[in-house]
């Protein structure tokens, strides 16, 4: 039963992988966001699906302490331990995610937005749980006063959630973020990871809980592959040299029209050129309608760039859209996370 339930998981984290790859490389992204690249917009299939991951553990390990401090059963004890290390694991990758993202959507990597810094507190509160739980030497007392702390501290996690609806707040709430939901594909591809990593994480909480578990973190190498080939794929272009003198180049787009060819202002090198193209759009639709006004959806995207340089005037002969770095580099993290998590359950469920 246990190597069918391990095959189950490896299945899982193999889908897992396939669609890691393909949102974070191809996934739909906004047409026009207030503030940086749009391509920003594809860490919402890493990072939300592991935020709300992380409020799923700690939500075991709530109602694990609270079924030890009311019925004394060490099992109880046990589920609620495996489940607050496991948020723990993804809180912190929650809040590095986030700040990646946040540095270029935001502005920068910290804001002390509220829902930042509720999972912030939240993330620290429980840490201190591990701090109560190794240094009261007795085996008796241990488990009680960690628990009543493990209950006492899960009390940050509704603020943190609740907060961006009574304060301003950086981050979308739950009806805005649904509105960029709303295409068939965004909708698919946000669901399917929302479901695999939270199922991941459940059964890797439960497997360790029963002590069904051992060398299972090669079940890893699926999702460590792919967020390596998302790397492969995506950071020579982000690493190109922004000077128009080498050839090929990066740039980010600043306004332009386009009647069937592109009249764009880009900025490279810290000079703002202007750039003439007329071969395939780089990114479809070409315009969007937004609040009653009109945008050019290549607008603030970084683009790599090939063509003739005269002057302060580029003819392009090939203009390609840049996936946004941090995209790839919270793949990565995310691929670590399990490994992370999948290193613990050996640990406590061996």
């Amino acid at each position: 039963m246990r190597k069918i339930l391990l095959g189950l998981l490896g299945l899982l984290y193999l889908a897992d992988a396939i669609l890691l790859f393909y949102s974070t490389t191809s996934g739909p992204f906004p047409s026009v966001v207030p503030l940086g690249t749009p391509t920003a917009y594809r860490n919402i299939y890493v990072h939300v699906p592991i935020s709300i991951s992380t409020y799923l553990a700690f939500t075991l390990g709530f109602l694990g302490a609270l079924a030890y401090l009311t019925k004394g059963q060490d099992k109880f004890e046990r589920l609620a331990h495996v489940s607050i290390i496991s948020g723990i694991i993804l809180g912190a990758s929650t809040l590095v995610t986030g700040m990646i993202w946040a540095r270029e959507s935001w502005g920068a990597a910290w804001n002390w937005d509220p829902r930042e810094t509720g999972i912030l507190f939240m993330w620290l509160a429980f840490l201190v749980y591990l701090a109560i739980r190794s240094s009261v030497t007795d085996p008796d007392v241990r488990p009680k006063i960690s628990m009543a702390f493990a209950v006492a501290a899960y009390s940050t996690i509704p603020l943190s959630f609740v907060i961006p609806y009574v304060m301003p707040s950086l981050h979308p709430t739950a009806p805005q973020t649904s509105m960029f939901l709303k295409s068939g594909l965004t909708k698919a591809l946000f669901s399917a990871r929302m479901a695999v990593v939270n199922l991941g994480v459940l059964a890797l909480i439960v497997l360790a809980w029963r002590k069904k578990v051992e060398k299972v973190r090669y079940l890893a190498i699926p999702l460590l592959t792919a967020s390596l080939a998302v790397l492969a794929l995506q950071l020579p272009a982000n690493l190109a040299s922004s000077s128009p003198s080498s050839g090929e180049f990066k740039a980010v787009v600043m306004e332009g029209n386009y009647n069937g060819s592109f009249h764009l202002k880009v900025l490279a090198g810290g000079k703002v050129y202007e750039l003439i193209y007329d071969g395939e759009p780089p990114v479809k639709p070409v315009k969007v309608e937004f609040q009653g006004k009109e945008f050019l959806t290549l607008e603030k995207h970084w683009v790599l760039v090939k063509g003739v340089v005269r002057d302060s005037l580029i003819e392009a002969s090939s203009l390609k859209l840049i996936n946004y770095w941090g995209v790839s580099i919270n793949a990565l993290i995310y691929a670590l996370t399990v490994l992370s998590l999948l290193v613990m359950a050996e640990r406590e469920g061996s």
